[in-house]
């Protein structure tokens, strides 16, 4: 995961899909990820937080949308969003 991470952050892309990979590294590990996608998201970059750490979502994202099995569920604002999945 590190590796992955480190390889699609070496430069600035304009888009960024994040899939749970922040889920699988120790905290020192996630801070640093959570740095570097901040970076990018002042410079310009959207990204795509994909991810069931609903506390993540929260701190992180503006928007936040719930799918199940394909289904939109819920979409809006991090906290009610999460509020509703939880």
């Amino acid at each position: 995961a590190r590796l992955a991470f480190a390889l699609a952050t070496a430069v600035r892309p304009e888009m960024l899909i994040i899939d749970e990979v922040l889920a699988v590294g120790d905290l020192g590990f996630q801070r640093r990820c959570f740095r570097r996608l901040e970076e990018f998201r002042e410079s310009g970059t959207s990204i795509i937080f994909v991810s069931h750490d609903t506390d993540s979502i929260k701190r992180f994202c503006d928007r936040a949308l719930w799918l199940h099995k394909g289904e939109v569920r819920f979409l809006g604002r991090p906290k009610e969003v999460c509020e509703q999945f939880e």
